[in-house]
Formats: structure tokens, C-alpha cells, sequence
């Protein structure tokens, strides 16, 4: 009996071995290996090995507070996630390795506090998951809140113009690319596609600075958000995404002062002005 036993359990430990070793499977070690830490922001990289009492980690936590701070490790762990997408053989492995980070991306939103300046980021790399994963109607809502959230974050005109251009929807993407111009009057990029969706001289006019601020500034993002504007239609694009998504902590300025704090906006997610030009020429180069 009991070499019947033993014979059983090699049989099914032999047949369980495939399925164990399945990358769309493994979910194991969420933080990723050296050689996939090194792919991943810096931040990530402090996160990950929970450095927060090092110099550096001291740093993002005033960066970020400590509430969103606690939770940044579920971002990171997306990270790796479309990392593994991103080298993954077949769309079912892909389509896993998708669906964790939109759970960590997810999970990210709903924890950190409603004023985190980093929401914008988090609702475009989450839309354009959806995108991979065929969720358009997700992943257009979410491009629509990052704007919301900071009227100049310009990634995400750019994402939800390009797939209001894919859908056909022509007229709603040259809305989209004037209310940009609105607020980014010189983005090069939004004027190419005012001008290519059938838009006409004049510009539209830029919004009109408010008269109230955001508070004492203490909502203000001390450092910009940087992200790849190329649009993730591949696997290789994907593994662009999920290494080139960075938040910009060398675009930080010292101190917020109320000249540089973005107050005069009466936007609660925009950088600083010094950072966001900055952050505007990121996307040139």
C-alpha cells in the first residue's frame, strides 16, 4: 500500500511540475528578481528592499508621505508583472502577468490618499494595461481621469487622443486635442494633432490662470511624473513602458515656493512650473 502511495504522489508531483514552472503561473516573488529590479525605477528600487531609513529612503518618504509611501510596493510589483508580460512566449502567459498589475496599479489607487500627486501617472500606466489586455472602454475612463486630475499632464491627451483615433472617433479626439491646447498652448505634440484631426487657426485659446490657489501648497507634487508617450501596441513597446515609466526624482526642486508650486493653476496633480517644463522636455528628447 504504501508503495502505492509513494507512486501516486510521484505520478501527480510529475504532472503538477509543468503547470508549477508556467510563467503565467508564477506569481511568486512579486518584487522581482536583481536582474528585473534593475529594469525598474529607481524608487523601486529603494522600496523593494525596504530601505526607509537609509538617506535616500528618508527622501521619498517626505517625497511621497507616508500613507502613499506604505503602498508603493504594490506599484513596483506591477512593474515587474508587465515586465514578465513583456517577456512571456504566449498571449495567455501576457494576458496573466497583465491582469496582476492591474490588480497592484489598482490596489495603488484605491489605498493612497485622494490627493496623492501621483494619481495621474497611476490612472494612465493602468489605462494603457487595459489597453493590452482589450479593455478599451477601461482604459479611455481612465486616460479621461488622469486629465481630470491634472488638466496638464500631457501623456495622457496623448493616450486618449490615439485611441479616440483608433476607434475612428475623429471629432472626440479633435475635442480632446483642443482642450489640450487649452492648457498646454505649446505642446508641439498636441498642436500636430490638433492640425492633423481637422483643426483650424486660430489655437484655441488658453484656459485662463484662476484666481484662487490649491491651498497652502502643501498638495503640491514635490517631484514630476515622467512617462513614455509612445502608445504599448506590442510586447516590445510594453517592455518600454514598464522600464521607462519613471517618476523624476532628479526634477525635485528643494522647496516648494509659492512661485514654482503650480498654486496659480488651482490644480491639486500639477508638478511644480519649473518641473513640469522640465518634464514637457522629457517628452521632446
Amino acid at each position: 500500500m504504501r508503495v502505492m502511495i509513494r507512486n501516486l504522489i510521484g505520478f501527480l508531483g510529475v504532472g503538477l511540475v509543468p503547470v508549477l514552472l508556467s510563467p503565467a503561473m508564477a506569481q511568486w516573488n512579486p518584487g522581482g528578481t536583481p536582474a528585473e529590479q534593475a529594469q525598474l525605477p529607481q524608487v523601486c528600487a529603494v522600496k523593494l528592499r525596504n530601505d526607509d531609513r537609509s538617506a535616500e529612503g528618508q527622501r521619498y518618504l517626505a517625497q511621497f508621505g507616508a500613507d502613499n509611501w506604505v503602498h508603493m510596493h504594490h506599484y513596483c510589483y506591477g512593474r515587474v508583472f508587465l515586465l514578465r508580460a513583456a517577456q512571456a512566449s504566449t498571449k495567455r502567459d501576457q494576458d496573466y502577468q497583465r491582469s496582476l498589475a492591474v490588480k497592484e496599479f489598482s490596489y495603488v489607487l484605491k489605498a493612497a490618499k485622494p490627493d496623492f500627486w501621483m494619481r495621474p501617472q497611476l490612472n494612465l500606466e493602468l489605462g494603457r494595461v487595459h489597453l493590452l489586455l482589450g479593455q478599451a472602454a477601461q482604459a479611455t475612463a481612465l486616460f479621461s481621469d488622469a486629465i481630470r486630475l491634472n488638466p496638464h499632464y500631457q501623456p495622457a491627451y496623448l493616450a486618449l487622443i490615439s485611441e479616440l483615433r483608433s476607434k475612428g472617433q475623429q471629432a472626440t479626439a479633435l475635442t480632446v486635442a483642443e482642450e489640450g491646447l487649452r492648457h498646454l498652448p505649446n505642446s508641439a505634440e498636441l498642436k500636430k494633432l490638433y492640425f492633423e484631426l481637422g483643426g483650424k487657426e486660430p489655437l484655441p485659446t488658453p484656459a485662463r490662470a484662476a484666481t484662487t490657489g490649491r491651498g497652502a501648497g502643501r498638495d503640491a507634487p514635490p517631484e514630476a511624473t515622467r512617462a513614455d508617450t509612445s502608445q504599448a501596441e506590442s510586447a516590445a513597446t510594453e517592455r518600454k513602458e514598464a522600464g521607462d515609466s519613471e517618476v523624476a526624482e532628479e526634477n525635485a526642486p528643494s522647496e516648494a515656493s509659492p512661485a514654482s508650486s503650480g498654486q496659480s493653476r488651482n490644480c491639486r496633480f500639477c508638478p511644480p512650473d519649473e518641473v513640469e517644463e522640465r518634464w514637457r522636455e522629457g517628452f521632446r528628447n
